[in-house]
């Protein structure tokens, strides 16, 4: 089982509101060495990877340092599959508040 912590997210769509926008990829930090993300992974490949039990992903809160583990639900507005992080008494660690993905084009 691999861990893998969550450092930026993609949402779509753009123009929506914040409160309803979805993460359609994340970036992890595979070196753990510079907060900055190494691979891009799919929602699915989260989602998939999360409810097989075969890998944990995670985001680490920026003020707190605390560790919040990625879990899968439904939307509340539209009932789609998503990823959020396990509710606790802080905001820093949530992927709703994470930074947007700046990829380099390949």
């Amino acid at each position: 089982m691999s861990r893998y912590h969550i450092v930026c997210t993609d949402l779509m769509p753009v123009n929506a509101p914040r409160q309803h926008q979805h993460i359609v990829s994340v970036g992890v930090d595979t070196d753990r060495a510079d907060n900055y993300a190494n691979e891009k992974h799919s929602l699915q490949t989260v989602i998939d990877n999360v409810r097989d039990k075969k890998d944990v992903y995670y985001t680490i809160g920026n003020f707190t340092g605390r560790e919040a583990v990625v879990e899968v639900a439904h939307c509340p507005a539209c009932g789609h599959l998503i990823i959020k992080t396990r509710p606790d008494d802080t905001q820093d660690d949530n992927l709703e508040t994470m930074r947007t993905c700046q990829w380099r084009a390949s």
